[in-house]
């Protein structure tokens, strides 16, 4: 039975189990009659909000507020909540606004976030991103289970108070990157184990792929993109792909910038590959 309000479904697999025992959240259980969740949350806790130092605690103690349908933090608000509450509904519509798109990538970047609250590794905040203007994402993983499973983690903080095609553009860039990251876990296979490792992306291929994304972005709202170097303009007035691959070239050589990357000098791939030793008996 599914609860429309939080998404959480009763647990009635057990024959000992009562109506009102437990409630499965996907990633974790909740004890209906305890009032807590029965195991920790997995993302850590933020420092200016003391009820998420429990790991245990369900919505921060205020379910009357919020709804928390996988038992994750998957929305972590790094700001006040009005602010947080604001920004991660302007989101949402611009999600909803580039799905609608006519081009594939934009709405193929826009769907790799996936629904809210939707169990896909992906963890969103809003606050500061660094030195990224508008977002950035930390691909982690992917991670190989005793079980045979592959495990993705994408932690995602997009600058607060992001509003019109700015925001459009964060939601479908750093989606883009994200995107990239799920099309390489799904090649992996168990028998025989194998991955496409050309799949398997430069920081400067996922980039590059980006902000082609952020191209069609600014050029569907008649608007230009200006990373700030010479030459660098994508957008509006800029037709040809030779001409957009130039300019993002160029934005990601510059020395000034944050990337420093070039055709010779492509920097990390995506996942450093690893494989988690199954546990000893």
């Amino acid at each position: 039975e599914t609860r429309r309000f939080t998404g959480h479904q009763r647990d009635l697999g057990s024959p000992t189990n009562t109506t009102d025992d437990l409630e499965y959240m996907h990633a974790r259980y909740y004890g209906v009659k305890m009032g807590r969740l029965l195991s920790v949350d997995p993302i850590e806790g933020l420092s200016r909000f003391p009820q998420s130092w429990n790991k245990y605690t369900y919505t921060r103690g205020n379910p009357q507020k919020y709804t928390d349908p996988t038992g994750l933090y998957t929305l972590r608000c790094v700001t006040d909540d009005e602010q947080c509450a604001a920004d991660a509904e302007a989101f949402e519509k611009a999600r909803q606004q580039l799905l609608k798109s006519k081009d594939a990538e934009i709405a193929t970047a826009a769907a790799a976030w996936g629904d809210p609250g939707q169990e896909n590794g992906v963890t969103l905040a809003f606050g500061s991103p660094g030195d990224a203007a508008s977002g950035v994402v930390s691909i982690q993983g992917p991670y190989l289970q005793p079980n045979g499973t592959m495990q993705m983690v994408a932690s995602a903080t997009i600058l607060q108070g992001l509003r019109g095609t700015e925001l459009l553009n964060a939601v479908a860039h750093e989606g883009s990157h994200i995107r990239d990251a799920q099309t390489f876990v799904a090649t992996f296979t168990i028998t025989p184990t194998f991955w496409d490792v050309t799949k398997n992306l430069t920081l400067f291929q996922t980039e590059m792929n980006a902000f082609r994304i952020t191209h069609k972005v600014y050029s569907s709202a008649n608007q230009s993109f200006s990373a700030g170097c010479r030459g660098c303009r994508l957008g509006a007035g800029v037709r040809t792909r030779a001409d957009v691959d130039l300019a993002i070239t160029k934005i990601l050589a510059d020395p000034d910038g944050q990337y420093k990357l070039s055709p010779a000098n492509q920097g990390k791939h995506q996942f450093e590959l690893w494989v988690r030793p199954p546990e000893q008996p």
